[in-house]
């Protein structure tokens, strides 16, 4: 049998008949193993994405705690910056608690229970932002 240049497992003049199903194997494997890497990079993004929301969940309800202890109680401002300061606060536990991945399901029930309202907001805002960028 004679065999043209360039077809596979032909190099040097002769036939090496399991080059493909090696070739095959080897290509399967690397991608296998790409496939693996890719989601260990993901699983590793969600996690410091996790521990930034949780570090911002901490940040706010300092910051909540903070205003609530220092606001004066004078006449208006007193109630008003403690309620800022508890609403801080709980916005603070809610992140630390639920983070990204429980904010998303928060997310989609929202959606779900609402989606007209929701589809109006978002083609309310596409028209300002049309407007806006045409200017």
């Amino acid at each position: 049998m004679k065999t043209t240049p360039g077809e596979p497992g032909t190099e040097f003049g002769g036939t090496y008949p399991g080059i493909e199903s090696c070739c095959t194997a080897t290509q399967s494997s690397l991608c296998e193993q790409s496939a693996e890497q890719d989601k260990s990079t993901a699983a590793l993004i969600g996690e410091k994405a996790d521990h930034a929301v949780e570090a911002v969940g901490v940040g706010l309800e300092a910051v909540g705690r903070n205003i609530r202890e220092h606001v004066p109680d004078v006449a208006v401002i007193g109630p008003a910056g403690h309620a800022v300061g508890e609403k801080l606060e709980a916005g603070g536990h809610y992140l630390e608690d639920h983070g990204l991945s429980g904010m998303a399901k928060d997310v989609t029930e929202i959606i779900r229970r609402n989606p007209i309202p929701l589809l109006l907001c978002g083609l309310g805002l596409g028209f300002l932002m049309a407007r806006i960028t045409r200017r």
